[in-house]
C-alpha cells in the first residue's frame, strides 16, 4: 500500500502532449494581425529608386545633412558604419552617432546611423535604405514598422526600382525620383582565376567561401589580396578597403556586403557562385540581388565603365 501511495504519475505521451497544445491554440480564423499605424503623417515623402551606383544614397544623405537632424537606417551594420564614417568626416564626430546591435557610439547625436531594427519610431528625418527588405521573411518587420508606424516629419525611401509597388502601397502620395547608373556596365562572360587584373572583386556568399577564395587568390597575388565579409571588425574592414583603394591589394574576395553600400573602386566584378543559402535552402540569386551586387562595378569617378562576369 505504501508503494502505491508514492508511485510516480505516468508522464503523458508525445502524442498526448501535442494534442493538449493543439487544443489550447485558437483557430487561425480567430487570429487577428494588427499592423503598425502612425497618428501623424509626414510632411514630405520622397522615394529614390534606381540601381546601385546611381547616386540615390548620396543625394539622400545630403538632405539629411541639410536638415541637420534625423536617422539613417540600413539593413547591415557595415552599411550603417560606412554612413557614420562619411557623415562624421563632414560634420564632425560629435554630431553623428552610430547604433547597431553591437555598438552604441554617441547615440544622442543629432544625426544617428543605425541598423533598421534599432531605428526609433519618431524624429525629424528618416532615410530608410534598401526599402525592398520589407519583403524579407526574417527581417522585413523592421522596415514594416517604420514604413507604417514611423512618425517623422520627412521620409526618404531608398531602394531598387522593384520596390515601387511597396512604396506606393505604404505612401500613395510619395514623390518618386528615378536614378540611372552614372557609368555603363558591360558583360564579360566567364573568366579564369588566373590573370585577374587590378581592381577586380570576386564575390561569394559565405565567410567560409570568401576566406577560401582569398587563399586561392593569394597564391596568384601574394600579399595583394583584400578580404571583406559582414562580421568583420570595423577596424579590419576599414584596413582592407583602404588596401584595395590605394592599390596595395590588387584583387578582393568579398561576400554580398559589397552590394549594400561598401564603396570600392571596383572596375571588374566576378561572381564565384550564383546561388546562396538564405537560412532555409540553397537558392538561385534573385534578379534584384544580381543587379545590386553587379552594380558595384565601374564606380563613378574612378572608372569610365564597369565589367561584370562569372568566375
Amino acid at each position: 500500500m505504501g508503494r502505491g501511495r508514492h508511485q510516480r504519475q505516468k508522464r503523458p505521451s508525445r502524442s498526448e502532449r501535442h494534442q493538449r497544445r493543439q487544443t489550447a491554440r485558437r483557430p487561425v480564423s480567430e487570429l487577428t494581425v494588427r499592423l503598425p499605424e502612425r497618428s501623424v503623417e509626414p510632411e514630405t515623402v520622397i522615394a529614390h529608386l534606381g540601381p546601385t551606383n546611381s547616386g540615390k544614397t548620396h543625394d539622400a544623405l545630403r538632405f539629411l545633412v541639410e536638415t541637420g537632424k534625423g536617422v539613417y537606417a540600413a539593413p547591415l551594420r557595415m552599411l550603417a558604419q560606412e554612413a557614420h564614417r562619411r557623415l562624421s568626416a563632414e560634420l564632425g564626430e560629435g554630431r553623428v552617432g552610430l547604433v547597431t546591435g553591437e555598438e552604441r557610439v554617441n547615440p544622442d547625436a543629432p544625426i544617428v546611423c543605425c541598423t533598421a531594427e534599432m531605428a526609433p519610431l519618431s524624429g525629424e528625418t528618416l532615410v530608410l535604405d534598401e526599402v525592398q527588405w520589407a519583403e524579407d521573411e526574417e527581417r522585413g518587420s523592421a522596415w514594416t514598422r517604420l514604413l507604417l508606424g514611423g512618425e517623422y516629419r520627412h521620409v526618404l525611401l531608398l531602394g531598387a526600382v522593384e520596390a515601387l509597388p511597396l512604396v506606393r502601397h505604404a505612401f500613395p502620395q510619395a514623390e518618386l525620383r528615378f536614378f540611372e547608373r552614372k557609368a555603363p556596365l558591360d558583360w564579360v562572360g566567364r573568366r579564369g582565376i588566373a590573370g585577374l587584373g587590378p581592381g577586380t572583386v570576386v564575390v561569394a556568399f559565405s565567410r567560409r567561401a570568401v576566406i577560401g577564395l582569398a587563399g586561392e587568390l593569394n597564391q596568384l597575388h601574394p600579399g595583394r589580396v583584400a578580404c571583406l565579409y559582414g562580421a568583420m571588425p570595423l577596424g579590419s574592414r576599414r584596413e582592407e578597403i583602404d588596401r584595395f583603394a590605394d592599390g596595395r591589394a590588387e584583387v578582393c574576395a568579398a561576400t554580398d556586403v559589397l552590394g549594400h553600400g561598401v564603396n570600392l573602386p571596383c572596375e571588374t566584378l566576378l561572381f564565384a557562385e550564383t546561388t546562396k543559402f538564405d537560412g532555409r535552402e540553397r537558392r538561385d540569386l534573385e534578379p534584384w540581388e544580381i543587379a545590386q551586387i553587379a552594380g558595384r562595378a565601374g564606380r563613378f569617378g574612378f572608372h569610365e565603365r564597369g565589367h561584370v562576369g562569372v568566375l
